[in-house]
């Protein structure tokens, strides 16, 4: 009886120990047309959050004259990964915003993990108010009046998103 205790009690303390690393995954929620384009990745688009969600982009800035105030510069972001890229206008006062950009792999992904490859179920099933028939052609089109912005998913032949491009407007 001795014998047995401290064995059951090492195997006792080791499964109490275990420690699951299981990553729960909780289903992607649907989200109005407008609030997707409002919000497309589910964070802030600054360049800094762009860096910390998509680790690995590499960077390229480009200085634009301000339309409205010739002697300050405003600069442009080209954040970019293998074929995909995105851009991002910053003012001289520091505001930040999506310029547009093309997504061409699958590591750069969208709200409710829209990504190269996903299916076209897949993406109809991420919005609650997408029109029936709209995504019946190679091509999805969304827009938003409010946000000034578009985005396109295109399917191949078997229905999967080949590429994804956006653009928005920034005076």
């Amino acid at each position: 009886m001795k014998r047995l205790i401290l064995p059951l009690a090492l195997i006792l303390a080791l499964a109490a120990c275990n420690v699951s690393n299981k990553v729960v995954e909780t289903p992607a929620q649907p989200v109005a047309i407008e609030d997707f384009l409002h919000e497309p990745f589910g964070f802030s688009e600054t360049v800094r959050n762009f860096h910390e969600n998509f680790p690995g982009l590499k960077e390229t800035r480009v200085l634009r004259k301000n339309a409205h105030n010739p002697e300050k510069s405003d600069t442009i972001y080209k954040l970019y990964s293998r074929k995909s890229s995105v851009m991002i206008y910053k003012t001289h006062f520091n505001r930040e915003m999506l310029l547009g950009g093309v997504i061409l792999d699958n590591r750069i992904k969208l709200r409710n993990g829209i990504t190269v490859g996903a299916s076209r179920e897949q993406v109809q099933q991420a919005f609650s108010n997408l029109p029936t028939g709209s995504s019946s052609t190679d091509t999805l089109k969304i827009s938003s009046e409010a946000d000034l912005r578009t985005l396109k998913f295109v399917f191949d032949a078997k229905g999967k998103v080949k590429r994804i491009s956006f653009s928005g407007y920034v005076d």
